[in-house]
């Protein structure tokens, strides 16, 4: 009789995690922030570039300040809770489709980048003395660095806050 009511049971648990009903250990990794050929990217109003020359012709051109995020998207566990609560939210994206250039500068493990970009983003790395991930830096056209922060909780709302006492502290 114990037998079959574990065997229940364990039916019946393995059915609420084939069906989403339990969620799983491991959940799987965030939407990629995939950035887009920075040759189309004006023409989209909410785009990350990967190219940092093109993020500081933009900058240059919009005057708008540099949200560069440096991050490991698939594999740091900080990377990933800043990807879902923030970046993915419609208060950050409606604050930086009007007030930033979004570039992303990703470290990943699994994900393939081009050599240069990798060669990029390890520059840009060491340049700006990033140790660790997520880091997102507030960049001017020129390059200078004008606040640094990384993952804050909260969501997109209070980030899009501490962004803007960021900002006007420059």
């Amino acid at each position: 009789m114990k037998k079959t009511i574990l065997l229940g049971i364990g039916c019946a648990l393995i059915g609420s995690f084939a069906f989403g009903d339990i969620a799983p250990l491991n959940p799987q990794p965030p939407r990629q922030l995939t950035p887009l050929n920075t040759a189309t990217a004006h023409k989209k109003k909410f785009t990350w570039l990967d190219s940092f020359e093109a993020a500081q012709k933009e900058a240059e051109k919009s005057k708008l300040p540099i949200f560069a995020l440096f991050t490991g998207s698939d594999w740091c566990p900080w990377c990933v809770k800043l990807h879902n609560e923030v970046l993915e939210s419609k208060e950050f994206k409606k604050y930086a489709k009007e007030n930033l250039v979004l570039f992303i500068a990703d470290f990943p493990q699994s994900k393939k980048i081009s050599d240069k970009v990798k060669r990029q983003n390890q520059k840009l790395a060491k340049d700006y003395g990033v140790r660790g991930y997520p880091t997102v830096l507030l960049i001017d056209a020129e390059g200078k660095e004008l606040a640094r922060t990384g993952y804050k909780q909260g969501g997109g709302k209070p980030y899009v806050e501490h962004l803007k006492s960021l900002l006007e502290k420059k």
